[in-house]
């Protein structure tokens, strides 16, 4: 729709980004979906990059654009931490499910992120 559209900057983001749900796609059939790969890490890496470049081209004329390429480089950022092992959501989930926590989802959310 973008290629039609000439709307380069949507066509080209929408391509980075299919091509990176392909390169993970595939790298979750062949590593399996929690296993962490360096070579993923990098690729995640490169893609926050390449998102950044895009970004600086299109912030100006299209903010809406701009704010969903630099919320996507982020999440990518921190993907590749996960993958080079440098960040776990188990701590988080392992502290939110402690049992000495109230039951309730809703107290048990507050309870697990306020300050003691």
């Amino acid at each position: 729709m973008a290629f039609l559209c000439r709307d380069t900057g949507a066509a080209t983001a929408m391509g980075i980004f299919g091509f990176a749900w392909i390169v993970q796609g595939v790298s979750m059939l062949e590593n399996g979906p929690n296993a962490a790969s360096i070579a993923t890490g990098i690729f995640l890496l490169t893609l926050a990059v390449c998102l950044a470049i895009v970004t600086t081209v299109t912030i100006g004329d299209k903010p809406m654009l701009g704010i969903m390429l630099i919320v996507a480089a982020l999440r990518s950022v921190f993907a590749a931490l996960v993958q080079f092992g440098l960040y776990s959501w188990a701590n988080v989930t392992t502290a939110c499910s402690d049992s000495r926590l109230p039951r309730s989802p809703s107290t048990r959310v507050s309870a697990c992120c306020s300050k003691t």
